[in-house]
């Protein structure tokens, strides 16, 4: 009963500091996921790897201190109406962090233990998606355990649209032809 009594005045706290930011307008910058690289993984069938980074601009001296020790996407539907191209296929993780893609909905989850997060003012690389389109759009949420909403959200598009393509050589264009 103590520890209920001890959660739920945490809540009220984190509650109220949430209030007051909102009344001054002065929230603190959100998180925001940087696509780093693209690579073409395979052409029949067609499937890209976006690689990204994860980036926490929250100021150390912010009242409230969100670490993100959780992402999930999930594909933009209303961009790409009965496409499943930009279904999320497969993820890579950096280490501490564990990854799994929901291939039926397209859905991938990121997540870490709470005290492995990334903090105020830090920065996470080694994050990668693969999918099926040069150039798909995701909801994104980011969490904070224990609290099982997200406290932010965005929609990220990746773009791997120039992606760079092997040149046939003379030889191999004669060859087709042979």
């Amino acid at each position: 009963m103590r520890s209920l009594v001890t959660v739920l005045t945490l809540c009220l706290i984190t509650l109220v500091a949430l209030c007051q930011a909102a009344e001054a307008g002065d929230w603190p910058p959100p998180p925001f996921l940087v696509q780093t690289g693209c690579e073409l993984v395979s052409t029949d069938p067609l499937l890209f790897r976006a690689h990204f980074t994860l980036m926490n601009r929250v100021p150390l001296t912010e009242p409230i201190q969100w670490a993100v020790d959780q992402i999930q996407i999930r594909p933009v539907q209303d961009t790409y109406p009965g496409s499943d191209t930009c279904f999320a296929l497969a993820c890579d993780s950096p280490p501490d962090w564990i990854c799994g893609a929901h291939a039926t909905e397209g859905v991938v989850i990121w997540s870490t233990h709470p005290e492995r997060g990334v903090g105020p003012e830090q920065t996470l690389a080694g994050f990668a998606v693969t999918f099926g389109s040069p150039s798909c759009c995701y909801r994104v949420a980011y969490r904070d355990q224990p609290f099982l909403e997200a406290f932010y959200w965005e929609t990220l598009c990746f773009d791997c649209s120039a992606v760079p393509t092997h040149r046939p050589t003379w030889g191999g264009v004669k060859a087709v032809y042979r």
